[in-house]
């Protein structure tokens, strides 16, 4: 038995915040229809193949003495398909069936946290559901695991060359992370949190301590599809030279900060932990909120701001794998209480247009839809960008502590404020519709 990695840590820590019966939240899902030709045996052979090369997907949990969790890597075992015959066979008995499945917590003590659904139609394999605990995977895994399976389903019979360092699995890097090698990274982690909790409080929610979360049915989800207003993006992204989600991430912060006009706040971003080699090809859960602190000058120029901003957030995400513990640890000691993430910025875009709009008057406005969350809850406000060629911001929102009318005009703003900026080069913060709130 072996102790976590920092990645699955902070996600087992966050389940046991919350009700067993709703950790089935967090669980991530896939469905693919599959190609003509594949059969039973073409899956269990993939399948095999990809449990004897990842050991997270062959690992159970266990509470451990002293509330220390420890992970038990197994052998592969026999057979890991679920078949289920189809009624109808078409693509929505398909979908409710992974829904169902997705619906059951994984124990992660008596299971390995992993449901492969095959789907078969008068013997024939029709769809492919995947169903995952995030404490065996994060989003970046499982597409890696689908690319491994896409590749298996074509050359069944092969063993796919492996590119740089081969990577045991989360055992080494928790090894690692708790050795000397990784003394200084432990340090400037614990000196990060300290700045920030000492330093910029204003941006914790009042009176508040981490604790459960409202449930998916307590919560609303707004959405504001960009559309072509996307290009405004990367139109100032490009005059101010800085990647676009630093754009993004400015505008958002404002926002979030004139909720409560403070002039400091602190904003939680989801850093990936995936920056360098040999972990940046692990499969496992490595993603951890980190806080990043940020200061409001109404009067000074957005272009600053957003190079400011963007500084803030990569310097975040160098220090965002760290012991969740222990930074509960330090928070207690400063705070009184653990930190509660206000509001959280996840980026999860694939892309972003390549071409810069250059009349945002010629463009629609977008509109911003309302509707129930599907998300889990990592923070009261957490914020999802997502998209390609066109980019959606989606906020999921306790409408306890963030309703749907500031939501709505939080995620205005964000538009209202791109049309701002790329028709005044020389804008201040004031002067925006994220800081002023005249949408």
């Amino acid at each position: 038995m072996e102790p976590l990695c920092y990645g699955q840590l902070s996600v087992w820590r966050y389940l046991e915040r919350n009700p067993r019966d709703s950790w089935a939240q967090a669980n991530l899902t896939r469905l693919h229809r599959l190609a003509d030709g594949v059969t039973l045996r073409d899956l269990d052979t993939a399948f095999t193949t990809l449990w004897g090369r990842y050991e997270t997907l062959r690992t159970t949990y266990d509470d451990g003495s002293g509330g220390i969790p420890l992970q038990i890597v197994h052998d592969a075992p026999e057979s890991v398909l679920e078949v289920l015959e189809l009624e109808d066979g078409g693509a929505e008995e398909a979908r409710r069936l992974v829904d169902e499945s997705a619906a059951r917590p994984f124990t992660f003590t008596d299971d390995f946290g992993w449901r492969h659904l095959v789907m078969v139609r008068s013997g024939r394999p029709v769809f492919l559901g995947l169903v995952a605990g995030h404490v065996v995977v994060d989003a970046w895994a499982m597409r890696h695991l689908e690319s491994e399976l896409r590749w298996l389903f074509r050359h069944p019979e092969a063993v796919r060359p492996t590119e740089g360092a081969i990577v045991e699995g989360p055992r080494d890097m928790a090894r690692e992370q708790r050795s000397p090698a990784w003394k200084r990274r432990r340090a400037m982690a614990r000196d990060h949190w300290d700045r920030v909790l000492t330093g910029e409080l204003d941006g914790l929610v009042p009176g508040s301590a981490a604790g459960p979360l409202a449930a998916p049915a307590d919560r609303f989800r707004a959405v504001l599809r960009l559309g072509a207003a996307s290009g405004l993006v990367t139109a100032l992204a490009r005059r101010y030279r800085v990647f676009p989600q630093g754009v993004l991430l400015a505008l958002l912060a404002l926002g979030v900060a004139r909720l409560d006009q403070a002039d400091r706040h602190i904003v939680w971003v989801m850093s990936s932990n995936r920056y360098e080699p040999p972990w940046n090809g692990l499969v496992t859960s490595m993603n951890q909120r980190v806080p990043m602190s940020v200061r409001m000058d109404p009067a000074e120029p957005l272009s600053a701001f957003v190079r400011r901003v963007q500084e803030s957030a990569v310097q975040a995400c160098w220090n965002g794998s760290y012991d969740v513990d222990e930074m509960s640890r330090l928070a207690l000691r400063l705070l009184g209480s653990d930190p509660d993430s206000g509001c959280l910025l996840n980026y999860a875009a694939t892309g972003w247009p390549a071409r810069a709009a250059d009349d945002p008057a010629a463009i629609p406005r977008a509109r911003v839809e309302l509707g129930p969350s599907d998300r889990p809850a990592p923070a009261k406000l957490y914020l999802v960008v997502s998209g390609a060629d066109t980019i959606s911001v989606q906020a999921h929102a306790d409408p306890a502590v963030f309703p749907e009318q500031t939501v709505r005009a939080l995620l205005i703003g964000l538009e209202e404020s791109l049309r701002a900026a790329f028709t005044d080069p020389r804008i201040d913060l004031a002067s925006l519709p994220s800081w002023s709130g005249s949408q």
